[in-house]
């Protein structure tokens, strides 16, 4: 196991954890003294969660703003669409507009949201759990079955995560320059 740690602010914390042959990614939140987290989790499938000690929530969301270091990442992925829902391929297809996890992206800010309006869960760790079977093609897949390109935009998306995440030292790009200057000029 080998582990990467940053300090976002003093109530973000990031980390990045190689086990065997998955790649996970957490953040942990001190939101107005309410503990949350999030997990995307690369390995023989894809797995993302969500966690809030506030258990009443039906929907949770994390926002990344342009000196994030999941921004480009999310960004990238995004592509030209301002945002992509994913629902679990371990749901039912019913549950797909109750039940999802969505990217979005509105003016400079990014936001991972975890939905869930189906209120049979045992427990609360349960309750923002989605996973997407197999990261190659599969049939069984609702991404593979519906012809979707998001796998692919997921691998990038880790790769880029994992490149971030690890270096010890970031070349600007260019876009990110860019970028930035846009939003200090408003």
């Amino acid at each position: 196991m080998k582990e990467f740690k940053q300090n976002i602010n003093k109530d973000r914390n990031i980390s990045l954890t190689f086990l065997g042959r998955s790649i996970i990614i957490q953040e942990s939140i001190m939101n107005n003294d309410v503990y949350e987290d999030y997990r995307l989790i690369y390995s023989d499938d894809y797995g993302f969660s969500g966690y809030s000690e506030n258990t009443e929530k039906d929907e949770l969301t994390f926002n990344f703003d342009i000196d994030h270091p999941l921004y480009y990442p999310f960004f990238h992925f995004l592509g030209d669409d301002k945002e992509v829902k994913i629902s679990s391929d371990f749901k039912k297809e019913e549950y797909d507009d109750i039940c999802y996890f969505k990217i979005s992206r509105d003016e400079e800010l990014i936001s991972l949201s975890f939905v869930n309006y189906i209120h049979k869960y045992h427990y609360d760790c349960e309750k923002f759990n989605y996973e997407i079977k197999n990261v190659m093609y599969d049939l069984r897949s609702k991404l593979d079955y519906q012809r979707t390109d998001i796998k692919d935009r997921l691998c990038t998306l880790f790769r880029e995560a994992t490149r971030i995440l690890t270096e010890e030292y970031h070349q600007v790009t260019m876009e990110e320059y860019m970028n930035k200057k846009k939003v200090f000029k408003k």
